[in-house]
């Protein structure tokens, strides 16, 4: 396989290399003498080299292929453009908006809002007023919390009922092997946002991949896409329209000039109570067009609450999630094979969901007793 990439490069290359000596107008050699320089400068150059401009070449067609599926008037001419230029969001309907925008959020994310979320939500929605009386806030916010609380869930509610544009990455978005690269996407990223003349908000999740502490790495690489983020965060104070928020799940990792630069805009995204959990557990079936009772919700919501636990494990909103799912599946599944034995309660499977996980916490039995009476 390595020796067919390697002569299909070599064809690629030479092609390349003679179609554009040929095309010099200033070139007055014969183009046998071109064929016989190109080669010997052909022979000169490392099979390694060869590999990745092939390989470079390649991951852009395959871009610009699917870009193009995803939207036909993608400018072929430069595919990345059409990566870095912020989303629209879906517009919302008159009567939908007829709610509060703070109860439309709060039933999509299940827990407390942070105060600084609260403060984006009204001066977003309330822009144009707070920017004429020259009322403005903080435009950055750090969220962190444990695996699965739902970081990156807040900023996708917040995208969909504030009609908001945004440009959302995962830092190792930013990861790359070329010098420079990793700071051209960051400026990239904010310049766009900094052109749009109305409202938008960036979001780069996993951001200690991107801004860990500079003690811990000695790549310069690392060092300057650090600085230029620092330099970007810095600027916006300068734009009223862009907003970024960044998420962790460990914030002991994160640089200190990134810490200061959210200096009192450091949110804990917090494990849900029983009451929340409960709230969730409901939300999730509904979604799935399946309400349950409330005392059903209240005890998926105590066997899953771990803070009492002996094994001090953790149920995050994600997992919540893949109990409903497959306690659904699997009550349709058991219904498609046997219609006459298909009376089980999901709680059966939602037991059998939760054991999957190997959280069960100090209320396993006390759920098991319950399930055992249905």
């Amino acid at each position: 396989m390595k020796k067919i990439l390697k002569s299909l490069l070599a064809s690629v290359i030479l092609v390349h290399l003679l179609q554009t000596t040929c095309q010099d107008p200033q070139n007055k050699e014969p183009k046998n003498s071109n064929v016989e320089r190109l080669e010997k400068i052909f022979l000169k150059i490392p099979a390694d080299k060869l590999l990745e401009y092939l390989i470079t070449k390649e991951k852009s067609r395959l871009i610009a292929e699917m870009l193009l599926a995803q939207n036909p008037k993608t400018n072929l001419e430069n595919p990345e453009d059409e990566i870095f230029e912020p989303k629209q969001p879906v517009p919302l309907s008159d009567e939908y908006k007829k709610t509060s925008i703070i109860e439309r959020i709060k039933k999509k994310h299940i827990g407390e809002l942070p105060k600084k979320v609260d403060d984006l939500i009204y001066f977003f929605s309330n822009h144009e007023e707070c920017v004429k009386n020259n009322k403005t806030i903080y435009n950055r916010l750090l969220l962190h919390g444990d695996p699965g609380t739902g970081k990156s869930h807040l900023f996708q509610v917040l995208t969909e009922e504030l009609e908001m544009p945004y440009l959302a990455f995962s830092a190792s978005f930013f990861a790359d092997k070329y010098i420079g690269e990793a700071s051209r996407k960051i400026r990239k990223v904010f310049d766009n946002a900094k052109k749009l003349n109305k409202p938008v908000l960036i979001f780069i999740d996993e951001i200690d991949a991107l801004a860990a502490s500079r003690r811990s790495s000695t790549h310069n690489e690392h060092r300057n896409s650090l600085i230029q983020l620092l330099t970007e965060i810095q600027d916006l104070q300068n734009y009223k329209n862009v907003f970024i928020i960044v998420a962790t799940n460990n914030l002991t990792v994160i640089d200190q000039a990134i810490k200061d630069r959210f200096a009192g805009s450091i949110c804990e995204i917090n494990e849900l109570n029983l009451e929340e959990r409960a709230e969730l557990f409901s939300k999730i079936f509904s979604d799935r067009g399946i309400t349950i009772e409330p005392k059903f919700a209240k005890r998926l919501a105590k066997v899953t609450d771990t803070k009492n636990s002996y094994k001090k494990t953790i149920f995050s909103n994600r997992d919540v999630e893949n109990i409903v799912i497959t306690s659904i599946f699997r009550q349709f599944k058991e219904c498609k094979k046997d219609e006459k034995n298909c009376n089980k309660h999901l709680c059966y499977y939602a037991s059998q969901a939760i054991k999957e996980t190997n959280k069960e916490g100090t209320f396993a039995s006390l759920y098991s007793s319950y399930c055992e009476g249905i």
